[in-house]
């Protein structure tokens, strides 16, 4: 059976991908990752019609609208992200609200929601439909494409795992660790597989891109807080965060990928390294989202 990026002109979605970054006045990742959908849904050939970033005036945004030719009058509708969740409890949680972002902004769980109650449910309105201009005929169907990564704390994890509900049970899973317990969890790596490297990433288009390790610095992490790229923003001064969480992985020294752990990259490990103190930062960060009504 063919793969569907079988049938896509990667030179035609590398064209438009150039041009909708090229249009892009933000950094954020999930807006990256959305042109990158975009871009390969336009290139398919399957792909009738595409239309990206509807706003809906007061109510929420919509990613991608496309129809295919082999269904003239239905829309798919989808939302698209791309998220990194650390666990707060020693062996996860099924409580989404407890898997929260890196720089202590959302949750797993205002996430789903927002994407389960909020966006895809828009186009269930027939006045929502008719704003956007889609025809009485036409049947929409929900469609969510989401892509991330869970990380467990490392030093406290046990044997049990626990996730919220409703996830791939075999997608990807990472750890994370303060910047104290870095050196006891490279060691505990390197015990195991001692030919291998640590890579860290230094800029967040990294997070969502396949890496070809032959290409990447090995840096050490103190350079890596030194460089300007891990300089805090304005937002994670905000979070009183000294440098930005950043992710790394371990991979055998001749740079390729590893079987095991890790997703469908196959790297042997992923991780976040967070500031010393951030697990109480997130804690105190949650309940002002409560004291907000954003949670449960």
């Amino acid at each position: 059976m063919r793969s569907p990026l079988e049938n896509i002109d990667l030179t035609l979605a590398a064209n438009f991908l150039t041009e909708r970054l090229g249009l892009l006045k933000s950094s954020r990742i999930g807006l990256r990752f959305e042109r990158i959908q975009e871009a390969l849904f336009r290139a398919h050939p399957a792909t009738s019609e595409l239309r990206a970033g509807i706003v809906i005036p007061g109510r929420t945004e919509i990613d991608l609208l496309q129809k295919i030719t082999s269904l003239p009058h239905v829309w798919f509708h989808w939302e698209v992200a791309v998220k990194f969740y650390l666990a707060l409890d020693q062996e996860g949680s099924e409580d989404p609200d407890r898997w929260i972002g890196p720089t202590l902004r959302d949750t797993f769980g205002i996430k789903a929601r927002t994407i389960f109650k909020k966006q895809l449910t828009i186009l269930n309105e027939p006045e929502m439909r008719r704003l956007i201009g889609i025809q009485e005929e036409d049947s929409v169907i929900a469609a969510p494409y989401v892509r991330g990564i869970l990380f467990l704390p490392w030093k406290k994890l046990q044997r049990e795992q626990f996730a919220p509900p409703g996830l791939n049970p075999v997608g990807s899973r990472g750890f994370w660790v303060e910047e104290s317990e870095l050196a006891d969890f490279k060691s505990s790596l390197q015990a195991k597989s001692p030919d291998g490297k640590f890579f860290y990433f230094t800029e967040r288009n990294d997070w969502i891109r396949t890496h070809d390790f032959t290409e990447i610095i090995e840096n050490g992490p103190n350079l890596l807080i030194e460089t300007r790229l891990s300089r805090p923003s304005k937002a994670d001064l905000e979070m009183d965060l000294k440098f930005p969480p950043f992710q790394g992985t371990y991979v055998r020294s001749n740079g390729h990928q590893c079987e095991g752990r890790g997703g469908s990259r196959g790297e042997e490990i992923r991780f976040f390294c967070v500031p010393d103190g951030w697990l109480a930062k997130a804690e105190r960060a949650l309940e002002s989202m409560r004291h907000l009504g954003r949670l449960k």
